[in-house]
C-alpha cells in the first residue's frame, strides 16, 4: 500500500489580493516548516499574495500557479444560499485540494492553520486520513448530521476515497457551506470504510467553530498539546470586522504584538515561530496626492528604493483626474489606491490611508517629497534602542522643481541645506520645540498604536498635522529626533503653502491652539502667540499688533523668546512676497 509523502500543500490567493499576507498565515507556513520537517511545501495560487510576512514566507514555499474551473467561478449561488457567496474562494479551493492531493499526495491544510505537536508517521500510511468535527446543519433537509473536515486531509497518491469523493463532489455541490466538502466526505466513510481512517477532532480540531472554541483559541489561555497535532483557526467566521456572530476578535487585532505580548491559547503555541524581531518591522507608508502623477511616480519609487521595505504603500486619491491603476500597478503589488472623494484636505487623505494600514509603523510621506534610500531603516534602529519611543523624526532637506530655477532663494537661508529640529528640545520640551520648529510630516515615523483610526484633524487645510504632533506629546508619548537628512522637501509652484488662502488657514489654526486645550501653561501659550505673531509680521499684516497684549503679559518668558530669535533660532512657516513657500 503506498504511502503519503512528507509533503504539504496549500492553497491561497484564489481572488484578486487587496490585503498584505497575514501574519496567522505566514505562522501556518512556519510552524509547518519547523514542526515537520516537509520535504518540500507546496503552495497553490491564481493571484501572488504579496507584503513582508509573505517574503518570509515564500523561501519556504515551492509555487504552483492554477487557474479554477470557470463554471464554478460563475456559479449561481441564488437567493438561498446567497450568504456563501462571498466564500466562492473557498469552495474552489475544496476542488483543487483534491486534486492535487489525487496528482501528489501528502497533507493538504488550510491555510489558517497552526501546527503542534509532528503528525506522526503512521498517520501518512494510512489510505486516507480526515478528522471528525462536531456535527453540522444540513441546509437542505435542517438536520444536524455528522460529519468530517476537509480543513485538513491527508492521502497517497491517487487514494480510492480521494476518487470517489471528486467524482461526486460536483453533483452534490449546491452552493452551500458543507453539502460537498463535509457531509459528503461522511457519507462516503459509511459506504467505504475500509479506504478511510477518522481522526478523532482533538487531533485536528481540539476547539471547535463556536463562539465559545473560537474564544478559548484566541482571547483565553486554555493551553492542552497532548494529542493535538494542529488547531485550525475557522478564520472565515470572524476575519471581517463587521462579522459579529461567532467573534468580537478580528483579523485587524491579530498582530506580532499581540502574540508577543498577549498569553491566549493561540498566541502561546504561535509565539515560538515568529519572525526575528531585529528587522521584522511592518512599516505601513501612506501617501496623499492630488493631481500630480509625475511627482507622484517619484515619490512611491523612492519608498520602493527603501533598504528596509515597507509592507504596504497606500495612496490615498483626493483627484479632478483620477489615477489609473494600471498607471502604477506595474510598479509592486504592495501598492493600493483608496479614493477620498469630495473637496478636503491632506487630512482627510492621511486618515483615509491609515485606517487601511496595518504595519506597526506609519509613515505619511507627501507626494512631492523624496525619501533617501536609508530613511525607514535609519529611523526603525531608534525604535528598536528603545521600545518606548513613538516618534521618531528625522532632518530634512530642501530641493527645487525646475520651474523653480530663476526665482531667487534668499528668503530660504540655511533652510535650503537642511531644517533647524532641536533634538535635546523635542525630548526636554517638546510641546515649545514642536512650536519653535514645526516638523516635517514627510519625516516623522509613528508607532501605529499611537494614532488610534483619525489622527489628523480634517477641518484644517493646513497645521493639521502640528495639531497631531503636539496632541501626542501632551497625552504623553515620547518623540525623538535622528539627526540624518533622511527626507528630500520639493519647493514648486503647486506647494499648498503657495496657494491661496494658506495663510489664512495657518492663522486659523494658531487661533484654534490658543483656544484649546492642548496648550496648558503660558509658556507654551506664549510660544504659540510668538509664531502667530511671526506669521503675520512677516506677511507685513497689521493683525500681528493684536499678538503683542498676551505676548507682553509675560515680560521674562518673551525676553527669552526674543533671544532666540536675535540668534535667528526660530522657524514658523509662512509665505514670504516671492511666493517661495518656507516648509
Amino acid at each position: 500500500m503506498s504511502e503519503a509523502p512528507n509533503q504539504y500543500l496549500f492553497i491561497y490567493g484564489l481572488k484578486p489580493q487587496t490585503e498584505t499576507f497575514h501574519i496567522c498565515h505566514y505562522l501556518c507556513i512556519e510552524s509547518c516548516f519547523q514542526v515537520n520537517y516537509p520535504d518540500r511545501i507546496l503552495f497553490f495560487y491564481q493571484h501572488e499574495p504579496y507584503g513582508h510576512y509573505w517574503e518570509l514566507a515564500k523561501r519556504r514555499l515551492t509555487l504552483v500557479k492554477v487557474n479554477p474551473d470557470p463554471a464554478l467561478a460563475q456559479y449561481d449561488y441564488g437567493w438561498r444560499h446567497r450568504d456563501c457567496q462571498p466564500y466562492r474562494y473557498a469552495h474552489i479551493s475544496d476542488f483543487i485540494r483534491l486534486d492535487a492531493l489525487l496528482a501528489n499526495g501528502g497533507v493538504y491544510a488550510d491555510i489558517d492553520t497552526i501546527f503542534v505537536n509532528p503528525l506522526p508517521e503512521a498517520l501518512r500510511k494510512k489510505p486516507f486520513v480526515l478528522g471528525r468535527e462536531d456535527p453540522v446543519r444540513c441546509q437542505e433537509s435542517g438536520l444536524m448530521l455528522p460529519s468530517l473536515c476537509n480543513a485538513l486531509i491527508i492521502s497517497p497518491p491517487g487514494a480510492e476515497f480521494g476518487r470517489r469523493w471528486l467524482q461526486e463532489m460536483p453533483k452534490a455541490f449546491n452552493g452551500s457551506w458543507s453539502n460537498h466538502s463535509t457531509l459528503l466526505p461522511q457519507r462516503l466513510s459509511e459506504e467505504i470504510p475500509h479506504a478511510i481512517h477518522i481522526e478523532p477532532s482533538r487531533s485536528f480540531y481540539p476547539y471547535m467553530w463556536t463562539r465559545e472554541g473560537i474564544r478559548a483559541m484566541l482571547q483565553e489561555r486554555k493551553l492542552e498539546t497532548d494529542g493535538i497535532y494542529s488547531m485550525h483557526l475557522w478564520s472565515h467566521l470572524w476575519w471581517s470586522e463587521q462579522r459579529r456572530d461567532f467573534s468580537d476578535f478580528h483579523n485587524g487585532l491579530l498582530t506580532e504584538r499581540l502574540i508577543r505580548d498577549v498569553d491566549t491559547t493561540y498566541n502561546l503555541i504561535a509565539r515560538r515561530f515568529l519572525p526575528e524581531r531585529h528587522g521584522m518591522e511592518r512599516v505601513s507608508v501612506v501617501i496623499p496626492t492630488r493631481d500630480r502623477p509625475a511627482m507622484l511616480q517619484e515619490a512611491l519609487g523612492s519608498v520602493l528604493a527603501q533598504s528596509h521595505s515597507p509592507c504596504e504603500i497606500i495612496i490615498a486619491e483626493n483627484s479632478v483626474r483620477p489615477i489609473q491603476s494600471e498607471e502604477i500597478s506595474n510598479l509592486h503589488p504592495m501598492i493600493s489606491i483608496i479614493r477620498v472623494p469630495g473637496e478636503h484636505g491632506p487630512g482627510s487623505a492621511r486618515n483615509a490611508g491609515l485606517q487601511k494600514a496595518s504595519g506597526d509603523f506609519v509613515l505619511f510621506l507627501d507626494d512631492d517629497d523624496l525619501l533617501d534610500p536609508l530613511a525607514l531603516e535609519s529611523n526603525i534602529s531608534y525604535f528598536r534602542a528603545d521600545p518606548g519611543l513613538d516618534v521618531v523624526c528625522n532632518h530634512s532637506r530642501a530641493f527645487y522643481s525646475p520651474e523653480m530655477k530663476g526665482i531667487e532663494k534668499f528668503s530660504l537661508s540655511n533652510m535650503e541645506k537642511v531644517d533647524r529640529l532641536d533634538g535635546k528640545r523635542l525630548e526636554s520640551d517638546p510641546i515649545i520645540g514642536i512650536l519653535r520648529f514645526p516638523l516635517k510630516t514627510s519625516s516623522c515615523l509613528v508607532r501605529r498604536d499611537c494614532l488610534g483610526m483619525v489622527a489628523f484633524s480634517e477641518e484644517l487645510w493646513t497645521g493639521d498635522d502640528l495639531m497631531l504632533w503636539l496632541s501626542l506629546v501632551t497625552s504623553g508619548h515620547r518623540i525623538r529626533l535622528n539627526p540624518r537628512i533622511l527626507t528630500h522637501v520639493r519647493f514648486h509652484s503647486g506647494n499648498l503653502h503657495a496657494k491661496p488662502g494658506f495663510t489664512d488657514e495657518m492663522q486659523r489654526s494658531y487661533n484654534l491652539l490658543l483656544a484649546g486645550s492642548l496648550l496648558r501653561t503660558s509658556r507654551e501659550k506664549l510660544a504659540c502667540r510668538i509664531s502667530l505673531f511671526l506669521h503675520q509680521l512677516r506677511l507685513r499684516q497689521t493683525a500681528c499688533i493684536r499678538q503683542l497684549p498676551g505676548m507682553l503679559c509675560h515680560p521674562i518668558q518673551l525676553f527669552n523668546f526674543l533671544a532666540l530669535l536675535g540668534s535667528k533660532k526660530w522657524e514658523t512657516r509662512h509665505e514670504v512676497a516671492s511666493g517661495i513657500p518656507i516648509l
